[in-house]
């Protein structure tokens, strides 16, 4: 394999589709050929370059969804400056967090933003005004002094005559820092080779064309907006519906949006999914859908059988769950060619996986162990973190923290997070099958089953959930009697009006868990 093998394909791909349109801004309905992003990227890639911007530095951004943020990402990769994306959505103290850990050379924010004092301490803090954007709070600046991000770029010349000039396949593209859902979050260095690998390899295995339209409604400022909804698709060869951030107010508009920019692709999380059912009150998806949309990808969090039931037939679309780690990128899939497949899908190429126990011996087939993985396309360990890499990263594997099994036709389930394992009374418990029944009592939207410290038992089950007002306690014990052994059903059932979740979608059980034990109901 040539060293910069995967360089050259970035550079193919911007010169094949010069003409073809990459993005295309929600807000506005302007929309940018791969040419144009080329372009205006190198002059970026000047305009940070006079900001002292060098290879090898990081660069944070804590930006609302746009163009301009899609481009400076760009930008940064012509230099070779690994781009670190913050969730504008964190709180101001989490945000400071992330900044002392990754150590950027300069934050590039909005003047909405800017004007966090958890963010001082002499970082030097660069604010822009996005002008194609759906977010509509980043239009108001604040007062704040800003730059006009395209009159900036106008006065610079591209930063070199061709994309990505002395950029190598091992240089690192992003620091990508993990949700946190159960512990203190991680940077993971990701490098330019190996994510383009794993994106034109999954590409190819969905059956995806060029000139597929993805809806993007993933936060920017996490790896589910930089790869997801943005470099998948620069490697599919296709394009991007740039909308806002998902919330309620994209929720109500979703397929009025799907149909208004003729999507045929969408990538949501299980909760997106669950909202959009919800709050759909109309016929616009039912029928777009069956028509024109061909390809719904889904991943993150667990997908019930209710949810993916529920969505498909309603409008008529096969969802294709995967499972992918920010450290290891997909690892498995259900893909068009392999409709049959159940659980989370068969192993990628270029992937293997281990079903291990607690002694690290391997675990017979649909028997229940970590899952252990070993790719072309896992990161070498965490940021700037020895004692997390040196717990997660041994012997050349990944050891991910999640349990499932393998069955003998060779698909992964998932069955839970190894932290999230209740144990009652010395057996060991469950929550996703657990929550897997509850999901499907009638009038559920969302469940997350957690083990609470019992002076007795070692821990008890207790089930948080979002319903309606006809769903009851006693509904809830009755279905999971139904079918699960006593030791299995919870002993509380507690209702909430939503679940906390991350900015990632996933539902946060140590929240929930501090709720719980202080009589929290929120």
């Amino acid at each position: 394999m040539k060293k910069n093998e995967q360089i050259d394909i970035y550079r193919e791909i911007f010169s094949r589709n010069r003409k073809e349109v990459f993005l295309i801004d929600v807000g506005s309905g302007k929309e940018f050929t791969y040419g144009e992003v080329e372009e205006s990227s190198l002059r970026a890639a000047s305009f940070l370059r006079c900001l002292g911007v060098q290879k090898g530095d990081r660069v944070a951004f804590v930006l609302p969804n746009s163009i301009e943020y899609s481009i400076l990402y760009f930008a940064c990769m012509q230099i070779g400056a690994a781009i670190v994306p913050i969730n504008q959505r964190l709180q101001p103290g989490e945000i400071a967090t992330l900044l002392s850990e990754s150590e950027p050379h300069i934050l590039i924010t909005t003047p909405v933003l800017h004007t966090y004092d958890a963010w001082r301490g002499g970082l030097q803090i660069v604010t822009i005004r996005p002008r194609y954007t759906a977010d509509s709070k980043a239009l108001h600046d604040e007062g704040v002094p800003s730059h006009d991000f395209w009159e900036e770029i106008k006065k610079e010349r591209p930063i070199a005559k061709r994309s990505f000039e002395g950029i190598v396949d091992s240089d690192i593209l992003a620091v990508i820092y993990t949700s946190g859902t159960t512990s203190r979050p991680k940077g993971v260095p990701i490098q330019f080779g190996r994510i383009a690998r794993n994106g034109r390899m999954f590409a190819r295995i969905q059956g995806i064309p060029p000139g597929v339209r993805f809806l993007g409604t993933f936060s920017q400022g996490y790896l589910g907006g930089l790869y997801n909804t943005l470099l998948f698709q620069f490697f599919a060869e296709g394009s991007v519906v740039l909308d806002a951030g998902f919330d309620a107010s994209v929720a109500f508009r979703f397929w009025e949006t799907v149909q208004k920019f003729k999507v045929t692709a969408l990538w949501p999380v299980p909760s997106m999914l669950s909202i959009i059912l919800s709050l759909d009150r109309g016929k616009v998806g039912e029928t777009y859908a069956r028509k024109h949309v061909k390809y719904v990808l889904t991943g993150t969090s667990p997908l019930t059988p209710t949810l993916r039931s529920a969505f498909e037939n309603r409008y008529g679309v096969k969802l294709y769950e995967n499972f992918a780690l920010s450290e290891t990128f997909f690892i498995s899939s259900i893909t068009p060619y392999l409709q049959d497949s159940t659980g989370v899908g068969k192993i990628v190429p270029g992937c293997a996986v281990w079903i291990l126990d607690e002694e690290g011996k391997e675990c017979p087939i649909g028997v229940p162990g970590e899952i252990v993985v070993k790719s072309d396309y896992m990161a070498d360990g965490y940021f700037k973190n020895p004692e997390e890499t040196a717990a997660r990263f041994r012997g050349g594997k990944f050891y991910t923290g999640d349990v499932g099994y393998i069955d003998s036709e060779g698909c992964l389930f998932i069955t839970d997070r190894k932290k999230d394992i209740i144990i009652r009374g010395g057996i060991n418990i469950s929550p996703r099958e657990i929550e897997d029944v509850i999901s499907a009592v009638k009038g559920v939207r969302e469940v997350a089953v957690v083990g609470i410290p019992h002076a007795v038992s070692g821990e008890e089950v207790v089930a948080a959930v979002v319903a309606h007002h006809d769903v009851t306690e006693a509904v809830i014990k009755a279905a999971c009697s139904g079918t699960l052994a006593p030791f299995k059903v919870p002993s509380k059932v507690i209702f909430y009006k939503e679940l906390p979740k991350s900015p990632t979608g996933k539902v946060q059980k140590h929240i929930i868990k501090d709720r719980i034990q202080n009589n929290v109901k929120k």
